[in-house]
């Protein structure tokens, strides 16, 4: 039974179920499913980057666009490494501020 999904939108795939941000306790609420490849502490700057343009190549790919429609979701666009500490930051903010709303009945 899915309750909800976490998108800003309705999701084509189960489009008779709601979105979480149309309950009044999560009410605008818009979180995605990411994912982020991390390296160590201390990782060279050109290994780091070098990692992200070979995850922003390996997601321009038709063949892992179509995989991850397949599974039902899309491909967000692709970040570099200052953005995606930025986007972290607001993704931990967002979940702090959601998860403070919740009242359990």
């Amino acid at each position: 039974m899915v309750l909800g999904v976490s998108s800003k939108e309705r999701v084509p795939l189960v489009k008779d179920v709601g979105t979480l941000g149309e309950s009044q306790a999560l009410k605008g609420v818009d979180m995605l499913v990411w994912a982020v490849l991390f390296a160590p502490p201390g990782t060279p700057d050109s290994v780091v980057q070098k990692m992200n343009q070979t995850i922003v190549q390996v997601n321009a790919l038709p063949s892992m666009k179509a995989l991850v429609l397949k599974l039902g979701s899309e491909l967000l666009p692709s970040l570099t490494p200052s953005q995606t500490k930025d986007y972290l930051k607001a993704q931990r903010e967002l979940y702090q501020e959601a998860a403070s709303r919740i009242q359990p009945e």
